[in-house]
């Protein structure tokens, strides 16, 4: 057998050495491993940002962040994924957001923000307006926590529409003509304008309307109407004694109330034909009117005829007689009756 043998000192104590350098060059080793990571904190709601540099040996951002006791709220926003494996240099950005929503085209949206006015909430949510669009809040209010935003869709369109303008009646007086007679001395045009508006559509509601210009396409023509003021001043003839409030002087005719079939005819008012009942011009005379004819007597104007135009008038006689064979044409004063 061999006898034990002692090694001799200085081995133990070269062994011992390396040991320590080794110890030395792994923790050498580990602190080299570290990154340098700058850590941001961005509020812009509360107007707050805070920097912090950071060496760590942790590799991913959540593990970083972790590490840092740096908490990720339901609403912040990470640059960086969680998953992603930190570089030296690298900055991981944390922005804090608040809960919000958006009411657009009918639909509320549940979201976040971390910016800090209406307006950059709703880029940051793709969400962008259109030139007339508005919104409540105003664009530049700030956001808070459960801010509702509601987007108001605005178009704003150039409409044109026709519109009638009534013509108006204009009276004038007139002392040729009897206290409640009117006559139509220009007929009356309604006009015809074309309106151009502006006209303001908010969520598909009407909210506005605003004439841009408007075009004369026919132009109005009043009516323009004659109205009597002579009174009527009665006036008595002889023999009869009766009153009356105008005179005329008239060519007279005549003609018999039978017709074919030997009965009564029928006037242009509806009334039977009879001794009596005369055939005028309305514009002369109107229907319904009583009057006395010079050597016939008492008469309503209640007929008329086609050459009974103008200043002449047709008296009816009920039966064929002498003194309608003979009547011939005559030159006779009729008188208008109150």
């Amino acid at each position: 057998m061999r006898k034990n043998m002692k090694r001799p000192k200085h081995i133990i104590n070269v062994i011992a050495g390396l040991i320590v350098v080794c110890l030395v060059c792994t923790g050498a080793v580990y602190d080299v491993a570290g990154v340098d990571v700058t850590i941001t904190e961005i509020d812009e709601i509360r107007n707050v940002e805070n920097t912090i540099n950071i060496r760590s040996r942790q590799n991913s951002v959540s593990d970083i962040v972790s590490e840092n006791h740096i908490e990720i709220g339901l609403f912040d926003k990470v640059n960086l994924d969680d998953d992603y494996i930190v570089e030296n240099g690298d900055e991981i950005i944390i922005r804090r957001g608040v809960g919000i929503t958006i009411e657009v085209d009918g639909t509320i949206i549940t979201t976040s923000a971390t910016s800090d006015t209406v307006n950059e909430a709703l880029i940051e949510n793709g969400i962008f307006l259109g030139e007339q669009d508005k919104t409540v809040p105003a664009l530049t209010e700030k956001i808070q926590e459960n801010t509702h935003i509601k987007v108001i869709k605005t178009t704003v369109s150039t409409v044109t529409r026709e519109e009638i303008i009534p013509f108006e009646v204009i009276y004038k007086d007139d002392s040729s003509l009897a206290a409640g007679k009117t006559k139509v001395l220009k007929a009356g045009v309604d006009g015809k304008v074309c309106i151009t508006e502006n006209v303001v559509v908010e969520d598909g509601v009407e909210v506005s309307r605003e004439e841009v210009s408007r075009e004369t396409v026919v132009e109005k023509v009043d009516k323009v109407v004659a109205r009597g003021t002579a009174k009527a001043t009665a006036k008595s003839v002889s023999p009869g004694g009766f009153s009356y409030t105008r005179k005329l002087t008239m060519t007279a005719t005549a003609y018999s109330a039978f017709n074919k079939s030997g009965g009564y005819g029928k006037t242009a008012s509806g009334m039977v034909a009879r001794y009596g009942v005369v055939a005028v011009d309305p514009k002369v005379i109107p229907l319904g009117t009583k009057l006395y004819v010079e050597g016939y007597g008492y008469a309503i104007a209640a007929d008329t005829g086609g050459a009974i135009k103008g200043n002449k008038i047709d008296l009816c006689f009920e039966k064929p007689n002498k003194e309608l064979m003979v009547f011939g044409r005559k030159s006779l004063d009729v008188y208008i009756l109150n």
